[in-house]
């Protein structure tokens, strides 16, 4: 049978509407009441439910005091039942932390490997002990719970499922005790209960229990003895004594219905909490009726002067609103402002838009550690060790601000952006220490222009990393170790490169170094192990599940959730995203045991949760002149439906009084343009109107050679020309994750290289000539080249994967294709650099992919071909024609032997062809067009002749310096 939890208290319970101060109330009674006592109150012990009411408790009773002629007081002890229950009873043993009960748990569900399989197994034991921590707090024994199902008719089906529950609820439960009991510690909860049970207390002491909505059977059998053996007042919120509205239900089960109750009121109930009692009653006549009858007694809404509704479809005009009103109430010198919601992403991005405004928030539930800096700074070293040193981590944390500073930081900065700009991106590599080094080593033999201090910096950097990491490195590769372990070494590691100082000078920093030891001390004492992957899912739950708040903060403006906003009262109120998810939020799944068995059982179930969320809901209606409560009605294209308990309210007084409570001003203000705080670069001016830029280049900027690209610029337009190649300015290049288009080209470029010559350390050269007797050899070769070109740059990612079988499965379209190739060509070279002189001062150089021999009987002795391999799109034949694409003509330009030049498209249509050739007259003529054209561009740098943009719109469209020469703000 369900246990009664009832409070029976005969003379003190005192029942206070929601329109009063449930505090003011309690502590002019306590100055009544004890005023014999007065100014020393030790005696006295108020219970509350959070401490964030205790210093406003306080406030009142030293400012009522003075008035009574005390102008000091001993204050009361101010505590919660846990702590007062606890501070009498000092365990013997040390107690466990949340987090190792869960880890204890985890193991046990491990064991039990064929009941869990593919589920989460923290995400049971967190309901688990949840279960247990209810159970036991209610006085049910988990050992002899299932005896209620077998005494209770059920059908058959359902008898057997909760047999099966409650058979592996009590198996779990037995492991559990007996690894606390082989652990010898103490589970914080029954160290609770048992503290309750082992309380004690004289007749003298005097008890206030102020606004306590939430007991256990156990917290109200320690209530019931306080009764009975000394003093207990009851101060609660309720409508009435008779608890007749639905907010009341959630203290129902704490109040005997036949107890005597005072119903306090230092004032008559205003007509806008009589509304909100109207529309919230239990039993009665209907909401239409009840509307009717109120709107005869008070013909005037009481609710337009006090409560406001904003609505809107989009969550950037919701933040806005809510920043308007807040900085209103600012201007208006309202000096207690409140925002209550349990959407954290509205609270997030609210309080960075205040804070620009310099307006500063008391956030009560601060934000998860995991969204800190200092948090990122760990994960980007844990994943160092778990991806091998990505470059993309190993650049943050270089320039991440907890980077130790006892370094030369010109050198540091000089060193990391040459390492960046000269080496990672180039080449686009992505993660190796031994590749870093080696590509390092030949960028230094190539480019005489870095200095010997800059490269040992480096190198010495990532020597650094590997160092520190080394003991980290060994944990990844072990199967298991103590958690405890894990823990120490991330920190060794940290002190080794110098993080762990940087992180403790950080207020979130320091945090994170103190909740990870504290991890330490609690897992020393408890035999367990975990390997990697489960070590990582621990420390994010860590990070995830505790909050960092700024502890200096001092503002006009406080955040908190609902459950913080007990006894909270605040001279202008915002309840925010008051939507069906979130007031009073979506209800629980449970792994074990549905509502109906947990009601049955008495323990608390998200139907309990709902009413007392709705009764605090009801209690925050009260706790402001001035409310806005706001809703979001769509995210994402779909409605969002709101809070029944909003709806019930619009609806009363819509059918009322026929309007609504829609705050029309807000709107207004929140679609004007002027009402933000704008970022300061939005006051910029846009640039006045400039003219077509021509510049001249000075002595210094002309330059004495130039590639071929670099002369496609120059057709495409001179300014381009200018601005990359002569002032060398180009946009920002970026490290892929994944393998691209530019990086499969090269790497196919690299293939075909070692397939025709000799690659060190490659399985080629293919010496012979290819043949269809030979294809197959061919073919074998090319493959196993390949595979030695792909592994050293593609990760273990399908993507990756794909772009080498995408290779792989062209590899006998080129072969078909050589094979045909080869019987009127030879190859000859392979990525061949050359340069020719175009006059005295400069020169234009390139690099050829591939040059063949042509034989055949009637043309010339040495008659030569140039290919250009293409992955991608080809130049068409048109646009080579016309001159406006200059690679090939400009090969044969540089290769004065050369009778044709053609591009060859490797993928293209799942093929191997080739495309736009030019030969014989029509390059002669494209060679000798161009040549003038350089002779042109030569005379023209000795001349000092301007480099006016084109403004071709083809260009232009694509053209990465378009910002600079700021075409779009030229004269017309």
């Amino acid at each position: 049978m369900k246990p009664q939890k009832l409070l029976h208290i005969s003379r003190n319970t005192h029942i206070v509407h929601y329109s009063n101060d449930l505090l003011d109330i309690a502590c002019r009674d306590i100055l009544k009441q004890q005023q014999h006592l007065l100014p020393d109150l030790r005696t006295v012990t108020i219970f509350l439910s959070n401490n964030l009411a205790q210093k406003p408790l306080l406030d009142k009773l030293t400012k009522y005091a003075f008035k009574q002629g005390y102008p000091a007081l001993l204050s009361p002890n101010c505590t919660t039942l846990r702590k007062w229950a606890l501070s009498m009873q000092a365990p013997n043993k040390p107690l466990l932390s949340q987090y190792a009960r869960e880890l204890i748990l985890v193991d046990a569900i491990n064991q039990q490997s064929s009941l869990f399989a593919n589920t989460n197994p923290w995400i049971i034991a967190n309901e688990l002990l949840s279960f247990f921590d209810d159970m036991t707090l209610n006085n049910i024994d988990p050992l002899k719970f299932q005896n209620h199902f077998n005494q209770n008719k059920l059908d058959e089906h359902a008898s057997y499922a909760l047999s099966q529950d409650a058979t592996l609820v009590t198996t779990l439960w037995q492991a559990w005790q007996q690894q606390l009991s082989q652990e010898s510690m103490l589970d914080p909860v029954e160290t609770y209960i048992h503290a309750l049970q082992q309380s004690e207390f004289s007749k003298h002491e005097i008890f206030y229990s102020i606004g306590l909505d939430k007991l256990s059977e156990c917290e109200l059998s320690v209530f019931r003895k306080i009764e009975d053996q000394s003093q207990l007042h009851l101060f609660i919120y309720a409508s009435n004594a008779q608890l007749s509205s639905r907010p009341d239900f959630a203290i129902k089960d704490c109040i005997d219905p036949n107890t005597n109750k005072n119903h306090y009121s230092t004032k008559e109930i205003s007509p806008y909490s009589k509304l909100l009692d109207s529309i919230y009653i239990d039993n009665g006549p209907s909401i239409k009726q009840r509307a009717e009858n109120f709107s005869n007694a008070y013909p005037i809404s009481p609710a337009n002067t006090r409560l406001k509704v904003y609505k809107t479809n989009s969550f950037e005009q919701h933040v806005k609103a809510l920043d308007i009103k807040i900085r209103n109430c600012l201007h208006a010198d309202i000096d207690n402002i409140g925002v209550v919601t349990a959407d954290r992403k509205l609270v997030r991005r609210l309080r960075a838009v205040l804070e620009h405004a310099n307006v500063q928030v008391n956030d009560l539930g601060g934000w998860a550690l995991a969204t800190t800096s200092a948090a990122v700074v760990i994960e980007l070293w844990l994943q160092l060790v778990e991806e091998r040193f990505p470059a993309k981590h190993l650049l943050a944390l270089a320039r991440s601000p907890f980077f130790p500073t006892s370094i030369n930081e010109e050198l540091h900065d000089k060193a990391i952006n040459l390492f960046e700009k000269d080496i990672v991106l180039p080449l686009n590599l992505h993660n190796g220490l031994s590749l870093f080094r080696d590509a390092l080593e030949k960028y230094q033999i190539i480019h005489d222009t870095i200095d010997e201090q800059t490269a040992n910096y480096i190198l010495e950097l990532l020597d650094k990393f590997e160092t520190a990491t080394q003991s980290l490195t060994r944990l990844l590769k072990q199967k298991s170790s103590p958690l405890h372990r894990f823990f120490e070494e991330l920190l060794n590691s940290l002190k080794t490169f110098g993080f762990f100082t940087m992180l403790r000078k950080d207020e979130a920093g320091k945090q994170v170094i103190e909740l990870f030891e504290l991890q330490i001390s609690h897992f020393k004492n408890i035999e367990n192990a975990v390997d990697w992957s489960e070590y990582r899912r621990f420390i994010a739950r860590l990070l995830d599940q505790q909050n960092f708040k700024h502890t200096s903060v001092k503002s006009n403006v406080t955040f908190c959730s609902l459950e913080q906003s007990r006894l909270l009262n605040f001279d202008s109120l915002i309840i925010a995203s008051v939507d069906k998810d979130h007031f009073p939020g979506a209800s629980i799944n449970y792994i074990f045991f549905n509502e109906h068995i947990r009601s049955e059982l008495s323990i608390p179930t998200w139907r309990n949760e709902h009413a007392l969320h709705f009764y605090l809901f009801r209690m925050l209606l009260d706790a402001a002149p001035d409310i806005l409560i706001t809703v979001q009605n769509e995210k994402n294209g779909e409605a969002i439906m709101p809070s029944p308990w909003l709806e019930a309210i619009e609806t009363f007084h819509s059918m009322a009084y026929g309007n609504d409570l829609i705050d029309k001003s807000l709107q207004a203000l929140v679609g004007q343009s002027g009402t933000s705080i704008e970022q300061q670069l939005q006051h910029i001016p846009i640039p006045d109107l400039s003219k077509q830029p021509t510049p001249l280049l000075t002595e210094n900027l002309k330059p004495n050679s130039i590639s071929i690209s670099q002369y496609q610029r120059l057709m495409n337009c001179p300014y381009q020309f200018y601005a990359t190649t002569c002032l060398k300015l180009s946009k920002t290049d970026e490290l892929y994750d994944e393998l691209n288009k530019a990086d499969f080209g090269s790497l196919v470029h690299h293939c075909l290289y070692a397939f025709f010559t000799n690659e060190p350390s490659m399985p080629g050269p293919f010496a012979e000539k290819v043949t269809e007797k030979n294809r197959e050899a061919a073919e074998r070769m090319l493959i196993s080249i390949s595979h030695h070109v792909f592994k050293h740059v593609i990760e273990h990612r399908f993507s990756d994967q794909l772009w080498l079988q995408r290779w792989l499965n062209l590899i006998p379209k080129f072969i078909d294709w050589e094979i045909q190739r080869q019987v009127t060509h030879t190859p000859h070279k392979h990525e061949a650099p050359f340069e020719r002189n175009i006059n005295a001062t400069i020169t234009l150089n390139g690099r050829i992919d591939r040059i063949d021999r042509i034989d055949r009987i009637d043309g010339p002795a040495s008659a030569y071909a140039i290919i250009d391999y293409k992955t991608g799109q080809t130049p068409s034949q048109k646009s080579v024609v016309a001159g406006e694409q200059v690679q090939l003509p400009m090969y044969a330009f540089l290769y004065e032997n050369c009778n044709q030049v053609e591009y060859v498209n490797i993928g293209k249509d799942n093929n191997v062809k080739t495309e736009s050739t030019l030969k014989d007259s029509q390059l002669d003529d494209l060679i000798s067009e161009h040549r003038s054209r350089l002779v042109e561009f030569a005379n023209a740098l000795n001349n000092d002749i301007p480099f006016t943009a084109l403004a071709d719109d083809d260009t232009c469209e694509w053209c990465e310096v378009r910002g600079l020469c700021r075409k779009d703000y030229w004269q017309s």
